[in-house]
Formats: C-alpha cells, sequence, structure tokens
C-alpha cells in the first residue's frame, strides 16, 4: 500500500461515521457465553446481526465442521453460514460471488501451502480468517514451516487470529513473536466455576474457536462496511482492537516449578499475582491487540464497569436507595483501610488469622470485594473479617467463626466469596447460617451446596449452563474492571454486588426477612437473549417501594 494511500486510509478510520455517538452505552443484554460477552458482541448487534453477509467454514470434513456453524450462527446471527470441502477452495472450484467470509477450519497441509496462497490471491473479494496456530501450545515442537505460511497467508490479505487463551498458556511466547497475528481472541472457555485457578488447566485444544470469534466480528463488520477490503479490515481490527499484555510467571509445580505466560489488560495489572508462590520472571514481555466489539463499533461505557452496572440498572437504584443504616460483613482476606471504599466505611474489623491484621496497607481480596460492594450501594457500612490468608484458603470452622461474629457484632448481611467447603461439614455451616436468618441476617455465598432456602446464592450469567440449582441470583461476569484479563474473570465479585442491592432494600425495609430478599431477587430480572434471568435491582427496589 503507497503512504498516500495509507494515510487516506487513517484518515478515513479517524472519520468513520459512527453507528452510536462515542460515550453511548446501549442497554445490550449480554448472553450467557462467555467468549460472546467478553468480545463484546451484544454491542455489535446494536448495530448489525450480520444480515446480507454469508460465511463459508472451510473444513476436509464438513460434517465435522458443525460446532463451528453453531459458534458463528450465535455471533452473527442474520448471516447465512455454509460448510464447504476445503479441496473445493484450494481448486478454485468455489463461486465467491456472495460469499464474504471465509473461515480456515483445518490445518493447510504443507504440500497445500503454495495452493492456498494462490486461492487468496483468487478470492480477493473474501475475508479469509486463518487460525495462527493448529493443535495444543508444545514449544518443542518445530513452528519454522507454519509459521512461513502463516506470514505469506497475511501478506496475501488473510486475518490472522491468534488467542491469549482464557487463561494462560505453557511456556515462552517465542511462537506469537514470529506470528503476524492480526488480533487475538479469547479462547472460548467450558466452565463449571470451580476449575478457574487450577494449575493444570492449560490451552490443550486447538484455536478455531478463537478464529470463529474473529470470523464472527469480521461478518459483523462487513455487514456494516461491505466496501472495506482485506487490507481495510486488517487494519481495523490493529487500531479498534484491545492492547493486550503478556507477562511470564513461575509458580510451584513439583520440583522445578511451571513457567507461565499470563494476559492482562492493565501493563500494572501483574503485580497482585507475585507473592511468595508465584514469581514474577518478565513483565510485559510481549503485547498485541485482543478482540473487542465495544471498541470495533466505537462504544465507550463510563464510568469502569458502565456496561454491567447499566444491565443491573443500578443507577436507577440508587435513585430510591443507597444503603445507608446497613452493615456489610465481608469474610474475606485482605482489607487495606487507605482504599477509598474502606474510608469512613469500617465497623468492627477483626481477624481470625494469627498474624494477618483486619485491616492492613495491602490491597487483596477483600478489598476489591468491598470495592464492588461500595459501587452499588456507596453509603453501606462494612465490617472487614479476616478469615483466611495466604496459608489458610477458608474452611467451614473459618467461616462459621467470622458468621457467628458477624452476627454477634450487629451485620445485616454477610457476605462470603470464598471456596466451597467439604460436604461433611456442610450440617455445622448450616446451623451456623439457621442462627444468623433467625437473626435477620441475610447470608450471601457462592459457593453454597447446603439445602437452606434462605441462603442466597450469586453466580455470573456465563455460569448458568453448568449450575444445576435454579435458585441463583445472577449478574453479569465480564467487563466489570478495566484492567479485566481472562485471568482475573470469575465468580467472588456476585457475592458483594447483589449484598450492595439488597442493602438498598434492606435500607427501605429493614424487617425483611431473608427468604423474601430471596424471593424479591429471583422475581425481579430481565431476561438475556438467550432465556436466562439476570437481576434487575431497579426492579427489585421498586417493588418495596410502592
Amino acid at each position: 500500500m503507497k503512504n498516500h494511500d495509507l494515510t487516506l486510509l487513517i484518515f478515513f478510520l479517524i472519520c468513520l461515521p459512527l453507528p452510536v455517538a462515542l460515550g453511548q452505552c446501549p442497554d445490550a443484554m449480554p448472553t450467557s457465553d462467555f467468549s460472546t460477552n467478553f468480545c463484546g458482541f451484544p454491542f455489535a448487534w446494536e448495530v448489525t446481526r450480520g444480515a446480507n453477509t454469508h460465511i463459508s467454514i472451510l473444513t476436509d470434513h464438513p460434517n465435522d465442521g458443525w460446532h463451528l456453524h453453531d459458534i458463528l450462527q450465535q455471533l452473527a446471527p442474520e448471516a447465512v453460514i455454509t460448510l464447504v470441502p476445503m479441496s473445493d477452495f484450494l481448486e478454485k472450484r468455489l463461486e465467491p460471488v456472495g460469499i464474504h467470509v471465509a473461515l480456515v477450519g483445518v490445518q493447510i497441509p504443507p504440500d497445500e501451502y503454495v495452493g492456498f496462497i494462490a486461492a487468496l490471491d483468487h478470492y480477493t473479494g473474501i475475508t479469509v480468517v486463518q487460525p495462527a496456530y493448529f493443535g495444543p501450545m508444545n514449544q518443542h515442537t518445530d513452528h519454522a514451516g507454519w509459521i512461513e505460511h502463516i506470514k505469506m497467508s497475511s501478506a496475501h490479505g488473510a486475518v490472522i487470529a491468534g488467542s491469549h487463551g482464557d487463561m494462560y498458556q505453557l511456556g515462552d511466547l517465542s511462537y506469537w513473536e514470529n506470528v503476524p497475528v492480526d488480533v487475538f481472541a479469547v479462547l472460548g472457555r467450558k466452565i463449571n466455576g470451580f476449575q478457574a485457578m487450577e494449575p493444570d488447566y492449560k490451552i490443550k485444544t486447538s484455536l478455531e474457536a478463537s478464529a470463529t470469534l474473529v470470523a464472527g466480528a469480521v461478518a459483523l463488520l462487513k455487514s456494516q462496511f461491505p466496501d472495506f477490503s482485506n487490507h481495510e479490515i486488517k487494519m481495523v481490527l490493529a487500531e479498534k482492537s484491545r492492547k493486550v499484555f503478556w507477562s511470564l510467571i513461575e509458580i510451584p509445580e513439583g520440583q522445578e516449578g511451571l513457567i507461565l505466560a499470563i494476559p492482562h489488560f492493565d501493563p500494572n495489572h501483574l503485580g497482585k499475582y507475585e507473592n511468595n508462590q508465584i514469581k514474577q520472571l518478565r513483565r510485559n514481555m510481549y503485547a498485541a491487540r485482543s478482540l473487542d466489539l465495544m471498541s470495533l463499533f466505537d462504544f465507550t461505557c463510563e464510568p469502569n464497569g458502565g456496561w454491567c452496572y447499566k444491565i443491573l440498572r443500578v443507577e436507577g437504584a440508587q435513585k430510591i436507595a443507597s444503603g445507608r443504616n446497613i452493615t456489610v460483613a465481608i469474610l474475606d482476606q485482605g482489607f487495606n483501610k487507605n482504599h477509598p471504599a474502606l474510608q469512613n466505611r469500617v465497623v468492627f474489623p477483626h481477624s481470625f488469622i494469627e498474624g494477618a491484621d483486619a485491616l492492613s496497607e495491602i490491597s487483596d481480596h477483600g478489598t476489591s470485594m468491598a470495592e464492588y460492594l461500595v459501587h452499588v450501594a456507596p453509603d453501606v457500612k462494612i465490617m472487614p473479617v479476616v478469615i483466611c490468608g495466604e496459608d489458610n484458603w477458608g474452611d467451614a470452622e473459618m467461616y462459621i467463626r467470622g458468621i457467628e461474629y458477624a452476627v454477634e457484632k450487629g451485620a445485616d448481611i454477610i457476605s462470603l466469596s470464598h471456596r466451597a467447603i467439604h460436604e461433611n461439614d456442610q450440617q455445622k455451616l448450616d446451623a451456623a447460617i439457621e442462627k444468623a436468618t433467625h437473626n435477620g441476617v441475610v447470608f450471601i455465598y457462592i459457593h453454597y451446596a447446603g439445602e437452606r432456602e434462605d441462603v442466597i446464592i450469586t453466580s455470573p450469567v456465563e455460569f448458568a449452563k453448568y449450575n444445576r440449582n435454579t435458585g441463583i441470583v445472577y449478574v453479569i461476569g465480564t467487563h466489570f474492571l478495566d484492567t479485566e484479563s481472562p485471568i482475573t474473570w470469575g465468580v467472588s465479585q456476585t457475592a458483594p454486588i447483589v449484598s450492595g442491592v439488597i442493602a438498598m432494600m434492606k435500607e427501605l425495609k429493614p424487617e425483611l426477612k431473608p427468604s423474601e430478599i430471596k424471593q424479591i431477587l429471583l422475581a425481579s430480572t430481565r431476561i438475556t437473549g438467550d432465556g436466562i434471568p439476570i437481576l434487575d435491582a431497579e426492579k427489585a427496589l421498586k417493588t418495596l417501594s410502592k
């Protein structure tokens, strides 16, 4: 591309007619799929759902490509999606008229590299999306020939899709540093809600799912801007995606430890993972672009977590109440007394962990939970109760002691965002919960597995398909923090967020019983695009203010 043409293109991108005014945050309902929400597809659907686009999935065995077909149909609901043999593409037997995007669903063998490049030159009107990698990550594999093929594909107009994984990946990043990736996308995560930080959960699958996300995004982009060339598509993806950094850490595993590459969006974010169990090796050693359709279609949501709080209709709820005169006990660890969320709000702080102060100068999980809480209910009082630490990640005994202390000191609500207990301890925990609820204290626990109907269980809506319990209060899980990355995303924040809504409810009607509050929460919902109820805080408050 000539310099003059490049200058015009950059000017065109900057002056692109926006579908929505900058700064607006639409009422884009999330889905129950992690990757779809994480990449911001609901925002693009406010503009286009892929009408008038045709996506072809190139595969050796069309019957094996239906899982990719189903993903694409979810991402671009109004697009036409077909499966075609890779041989038809290579031998130029496709009728290119009407096909806008082609997803490479199978690895190209070395003897077909030349033919594939020739086909790219032949089908110039089709945007071909190609995974940068096939198969499990293995740093000992010789990728030289494949890397050269990917470089040629990129030079001939193919969009190269990489993956930063849903959590982390093994080894160093030399592979990605040698591949011209246009945009990375989160690897489609199958979540049960409990495996999130297990050290054996690594990238062991192919990256077609990530490339499928990119293909869906390209289809939506071409639906809105059908005249974009392949090079323009590549430039838009590079310029209007989110910057992601990788850093190397080492965690204990076996005798030598395990080196992992951690993706994160904030260049300073990795610091929270460095302690006596985690050794930081290289910070921000590699930077790239991560697929984000919110950026691609020029939506912004302010303040931090704007989309999530808008979906929960927190602003409307805060016009009715603010949690005044309500105390929330957070059973957790690491409460930073200097953090704004804890300023002028703390009552009766206490620690049950030897050597750990109830309030310190270090921000940890408890500080984050307090921050989520006050975003929802800014006038609550917070009772920090330390029930775990670096050498004690929480158990039933500590949970019970924390519950009893919170009840004794007059907490209205108890929020617990730590791991599940052993089933043998369930009866003892339930006995402590019964005493609390008998005193009118509302108990919220993300991993509750007992049979008490008055316990409020919270979860991200992205876990809904894995939850068997129908009495769960769902909130959106992604996009709460600017620093959010695949590794920071989880279920913990749902408890303090819902606790904030309950605090506003208790402000209006302090006499509400825990079972009544749970019933109102489960009835105060909006429905996601795929049929999952998600909490509507404003509706819950209006139910009480009538």
